[in-house]
């Protein structure tokens, strides 16, 4: 992994970097910002490396999709039917959709978490892609005891 330079970007630059990215056969890095991915991700600490968007995607893969113009939003697949993608953030219960696949511009490839790479097929990528996914209606109960536990 290369070294950490961040700052913050508009969407229509992250756009860009990542056509240039593309273009050039690499990753896009994206350092996260947001807290709907945690806990696999988590803000300021963890970033992904963005490719194109196959032409299917399939449940749990990680997209960056654009929910309205402007708005960014990099969410795990929950499940596909013909209207579109539904999706839902690792943090959160509430699942989104229909997303059209024209408003997915790449996924998530591989992550840095905690400093140390995570790709398909390590434990966490298939703990949060399978299991964490499961869990969706009890998310609420097991993330209040799991705070519980940690403010003990």
């Amino acid at each position: 992994m290369e070294p950490r330079h961040s700052r913050l970007v508009t969407p229509e630059e992250i756009k860009g970097l990542m056509e240039v990215c593309f273009a050039a056969g690499q990753p896009c890095p994206v350092v996260i910002t947001g807290s709907s991915m945690t806990p696999f991700l988590v803000p300021g600490r963890d970033r992904v490396f963005l490719r194109p968007a196959p032409p299917a995607l399939r449940r749990g893969d990680i997209a960056f999709y654009e929910r309205a113009p402007g708005r960014l939003v990099l969410h795990r697949v929950y499940r596909a039917s013909p209207q579109g993608y539904y999706f839902v953030g690792d943090a959160q219960t509430a699942i989104e959709g229909p997303i059209r696949r024209d408003q997915i511009l790449a996924v998530a490839a591989e992550a840095e978490r905690k400093g140390r790479p995570q790709r398909p097929g390590c434990f966490w990528w298939w703990f949060f892609r399978t299991v964490w996914l499961r869990l969706v209606p009890a998310r609420r109960a097991i993330m209040t005891a799991y705070a519980k536990l940690k403010t003990q």
